[in-house]
């Protein structure tokens, strides 16, 4: 037998001890059934690839789980789990592990054996730390740590140099370590609802050089942002080795003080930051497609929103104190100011509608709740805008 599956069998509530039958089986899926006990005779499924507890109310793993060298997934998710056994660190061939949804408050320091992991979700668990021993993760590509009750990143996070995708949204994280600008490979950064996140560091400039999305919003605490910096800055003890700026008189002729230059999408939603400064000095003009400011705070869009030439869309909705747009990237197709209920200069949008000004690509603009606006444009101008956006 090389595969046995036996997903959502609620009632299923024994397994048997069958294991001059499955001594060579490859997949055993489980997920979803009644089974709350996982016998020691796992351990002599040797041949094991593919083990998925999924949603069972399963509330330990056996020792004898050390012994399937050969798996390379394990689902836990939304199991009774309340630990991890130290013997998972025996699984050196496990490229996903998925953790997540269960009651586990504690990674095992063992779990730095894992070299061959490449995806690790800690999601909704109630694991407060991660082991400084994650470091030796080198082949890991995404870490999940969504709703965890974490507070702090190891500075050892720095090591994860095939990192593309960590997720600490809603976390109880402080700050960033100073190592994260080690994240050469990381594309995706989601930071999403961390209430006391209030620090950023300074590795940013010069570290995280493929980052194409990032996530900021409702981050209510994180009202600064690091200036560029030039020169070296020194590190902690358990920081990681950082190659940051050197002093330069322009900032372009070194590309290792660049902020973001690969970022594509940029959520900044109900975020306290400054919008000026930190558009100012974001360098990726040539590649933000997607930019979210809704519910933020600032009377008027920076003029350096111009800068960002593949901008097609840019979310302004609820963006109350707004009063006035006076420039807009080149081409953007898509503007959304609805509940812009300030907003009562749009200087451009004349000359836009009759094509004498870029951007020539606008088709779709949200102006709901937007009263003062359409009052002061007149009614010639909102007919001419009916006319000629394709939608609106």
């Amino acid at each position: 037998m090389r595969y046995l599956l036996l997903p959502n069998c609620e009632r299923l509530e024994k397994f048997i001890n069958v294991v001059h039958k499955m001594e060579s089986i490859k997949e055993l899926i489980l997920s979803g059934i009644g089974i709350k006990e996982l016998h020691s005779w796992i351990g002599c499924c040797t041949s094991l690839e593919v083990l998925a507890l999924r949603g069972t109310p399963i509330k330990q793993l056996p020792s004898t789980i050390e012994h399937l060298t050969s798996l390379r997934e394990l689902n836990l998710s939304g199991t009774a789990l309340k630990e991890v056994p130290s013997s998972i660190g025996c699984l050196t061939s496990l490229v996903e592990l998925d953790a997540s949804d269960t009651l586990i408050e504690k990674l095992p320091s063992s779990i730095g054996n894992l070299t061959s992991l490449k995806k690790l979700d800690a999601s909704e668990t109630r694991v407060e730390e991660l082991p400084s021993s994650i470091g030796y993760l080198t082949s890991l590509r995404e870490l999940k740590l969504y709703k965890a009750p974490i507070k702090r990143l190891p500075s050892s996070i720095g090591y994860l140099t095939s990192l593309e995708r960590l997720d600490a949204s809603e976390t109880l994280i402080e700050e960033l370590p100073l190592s994260i600008g080690n994240l050469n490979c990381l594309e995706h950064l989601a930071l999403q609802g961390c209430a006391n996140l209030t620090n950023v560091p300074n590795s940013v400039y010069g570290g995280l050089q493929h980052l194409q999305s990032l996530d900021l919003s409702w981050c209510p605490k994180l009202v600064t942002f690091p200036s560029r910096v030039s020169g070296v800055v020194s590190s902690s003890a358990e920081s990681l080795p950082l190659m940051l700026p050197t002093n330069s008189n322009n900032r372009h002729d070194d590309p290792g003080s660049l902020l973001f230059p690969q970022l594509r999408y940029l959520n900044f939603e109900g975020c306290k930051l400054s919008v000026s400064d930190f558009l100012t000095n974001l360098d990726c003009e040539s590649t933000l497609q997607t930019l979210n400011l809704l519910g933020t705070s600032f009377d008027s869009l920076p003029a350096c929103i111009s800068k960002f030439r593949e901008l097609e869309y840019l979310n302004l909705d609820g963006c109350k104190r707004l009063r006035d747009i006076s420039e807009l990237p080149p081409n953007i197709e898509d503007i959304n100011l609805d509940d812009c209920v300030s907003l009562e200069r749009f200087s451009k949008l004349s000359n836009i509608l009759e094509q004498r000004d870029t951007p020539g690509h606008l088709q779709f603009m949200q102006l709901s709740n937007c009263n003062r606006l359409v009052d002061n444009l007149g009614m010639d101008m909102v007919s001419k805008m009916a006319k000629t956006l394709p939608y609106q």
